[in-house]
């Protein structure tokens, strides 16, 4: 489980449509929208490649925020200003002493 899926589950509310398999209309987001990607990156795939090395998913930070603000035009244009709840979280499978 991701973290918006586990504070969807507290909070007793659906858990989001992941960003990926909706159909990229408003209704598709209703019951909100996750744009986690397992093995995605804050850094854009060019940085690896220009240092040689070789990423298996080739999402980044900035594929992620793009596609947050083609999903903020979608629901403006439908809902005005209406109220949301924004939920941002970070994610690492590494673990620092």
């Amino acid at each position: 489980m991701l973290t918006a899926d586990h504070a969807a589950e507290a909070m007793g509310v659906p858990q989001p449509t992941p960003y990926l398999l909706a159909g990229k209309t408003a209704a598709d987001f209703r019951r909100g929208v996750n744009f986690a990607v397992g093995g995605g990156t804050a850094l854009d795939p060019g940085f690896f490649e220009g240092r040689g090395l070789k990423i298996f998913v080739p999402v980044s930070l900035r594929n992620q925020t793009a596609w947050f603000k083609n999903a903020l035009q979608l629901l403006g244009s439908v809902h005005g200003n209406s109220p949301c709840l924004i939920l941002l979280a970070r994610v690492s499978m590494y673990r620092h002493a």
